[in-house]
């Protein structure tokens, strides 16, 4: 997903979102731990991004593996649940707009994301599965 944003960004012109650093941000003044500092930014957006997705990864090799839905399958569909479940837990933050205050293309581009993100989950799975 990573390397496909990355893609992206320097085809268009587009910038990274900064949600995953905004996230750590709120975090870090939760605890009293005060703002994150600009300089930290841009490392607290690339592991914030990695450890979400990392964290959904995990359950979802243990629910899949072994199933009867082959990898090729599960892995873009879980790709999608994990995009349905951040356009409801970022609102809810306060770090994102709901989706439908967002745009079409917005929505379709994250989507596409997450759908590479669920190819890669799936790819690692039938990787590490026993044949």
């Amino acid at each position: 997903m990573t390397l496909a944003q990355g893609a992206e960004f320097a085809l268009t012109d587009a910038e990274p979102s900064g949600t995953p650093a905004d996230v750590v941000d709120k975090l870090k003044r939760r605890v009293g731990r005060g703002r994150l500092r600009r300089r930290h930014r841009g490392a607290a957006n690339q592991g914030m991004h990695w450890l979400y997705g990392t964290s959904w990864g995990v359950p979802y090799g243990i629910a899949a593996a072994g199933g009867p839905v082959p990898p090729e399958v599960s892995g873009p569909v879980f790709g999608l649940l994990v995009w349905g479940a951040g356009l409801a837990q970022l609102p809810a933050v306060g770090v994102a707009e709901p989706p439908w205050k967002r745009s079409p293309a917005s929505l379709a581009s994250e989507a596409l994301f997450h759908v590479v993100y669920g190819i890669g989950a799936g790819a690692a799975l039938r990787a590490f599965s026993p044949r």
